[in-house]
């Protein structure tokens, strides 16, 4: 058959359809092009050969996308129907053009191009409709024709469209889930974020994996509030709490990992226990260290550690030269209450040859300021110049377990 000018052109519509009635994209990219094939003003009963071409303009403009060739297509009664796909990444939202070639019959000569190209209505456009974008990759895109992940939103997003409307949004979680949701219901006034547990528009608590625990963090009305529950499918109990008054416990106690600490005395801090000595005995204090010259010679400090504290070990460092006894380095810590009545705590005695000498052995450990002043007394051998003893420092390691004041 030859074709002559006066062919009717191919559009989108077939016998009076309307235009965007007959290109549909109900999945994917690819949608259903059909047309009706005139020769010298009948329709054409026989087969054809079409090329398609999508422009970004009605005349000259870019090429988008290859060219996508239909062969042996039947015409009947005029009418043909064939799918059409050039893909996501060529529909971006802005107008496009089709450009249609025939050849009929099938196989016969050379391509006929018709004019004018056909414009892509918005049914052909169902993957990129109202700015939401769908590319290649399946990725989403609301409000920007360029989504980088599986859904990218250029603007504000809201779940939930009233006050009493309350939705939640799941997050994978690992072994479990995790939610964002709102249930005044349930919860009060705030945003909640949950594992393994939401509340739903009802005030129904839903746990997932009933053999897990749960758990929430709310922020509320001026207050974020910390909660959790151990296994066995219970909804997360209100524990922590944070407002303007601070922090405040609601069930059970802060509990904080035992570190240990260590509170150092250098030999500046002791003071003299008597200021005079009928032996004649003198000492002197050194920014490395105490010695003693005569008769062994006392002396003392307070010691300042933090309520709730728990002693653990008494640690003198020293050097034990002296061979007699009588001139060791013994160290004392100690307790007197505000009655007046003194207790010993630790006690620790260096060795000759030694210069680290520890006890573990603390009696009554934990501090409490409220009742008691502690101190630390050491008694300090004497000799001649090289002395035989000297106090380097002591040091009091302790555990802190529970919050300081």
């Amino acid at each position: 058959m030859n074709l002559k000018p006066c062919i009717v052109l191919f559009s989108f519509a077939a016998l009076g359809m309307p235009l965007t009635a007959s290109a549909q994209i109900p999945m994917g990219t690819e949608f259903t092009y059909q047309g009706l094939l005139r020769a010298s003003g009948m329709p054409s009963v026989t087969t054809a050969d079409f090329q398609f071409e999508l422009f970004d303009a009605a005349t000259e403009g870019t090429k988008i996308g290859a060219t996508i060739t239909r062969e042996n297509v039947a015409v009947v009664d005029g009418l043909f129907t064939l799918s059409l796909d050039f893909g996501a990444a060529a529909f971006k939202g802005d107008s496009r053009w089709l450009l249609v070639a025939v050849r009929s019959p099938a196989g016969t000569g050379g391509f006929t191009t018709l004019s004018p190209r056909q414009p892509l209505t918005a049914t052909p456009y169902a993957s990129q409709t109202r700015g939401i974008t769908v590319d290649e990759n399946n990725r989403v895109g609301i409000g920007t024709p360029n989504p980088v992940k599986q859904l990218s939103v250029a603007g504000d997003m809201e779940i939930g469209l009233g006050e009493t409307d309350y939705r939640h949004l799941r997050l994978g979680g690992g072994s479990s889930d995790g939610f964002l949701y709102g249930s005044f219901p349930a919860l009060g006034d705030g945003i909640h974020l949950g594992y393994n547990h939401f509340a739903d528009a009802a005030g129904n608590h839903q746990v997932i994996h009933t053999t897990s625990g749960t758990s929430r963090v709310t922020v509320g009305n001026g207050t974020i509030t910390f909660a959790a529950s151990s296994q066995g499918g219970a909804p997360p109990v209100n524990r922590v709490a944070v407002d303007s008054n601070g922090l405040r416990v609601i069930v059970g106690n802060i509990v904080i990992p035992p570190k240990l600490r260590s509170y150092t005395i250098h030999p500046y801090a002791l003071g003299v226990v008597h200021h005079e000595d009928s032996s004649g005995a003198i000492y002197e204090r050194t920014d490395v260290g105490l010695n003693v010259l005569g008769s062994p010679k006392q002396f003392a400090t307070s010691v300042q550690l933090p309520d709730g504290a728990r002693v653990v070990m008494l640690e003198v460092l020293g050097h034990d030269g002296a061979t007699s006894t009588g001139f060791d380095i013994v160290t004392t810590l100690g307790r007197s209450t505000f009655s007046g009545a003194s207790f010993l705590m630790a006690t620790s005695t260096s060795e000759f040859g030694g210069s680290v000498w520890q006890t573990t052995s603390i009696s009554s450990p934990d501090i409490d300021n409220d009742t008691n002043s502690y101190w630390v007394r050491v008694s300090l051998g004497g000799g001649v110049p090289p002395f035989d003893t000297t106090l380097y420092a002591i040091r009091i390691l302790y555990e802190i377990t529970q919050p300081l004041p």
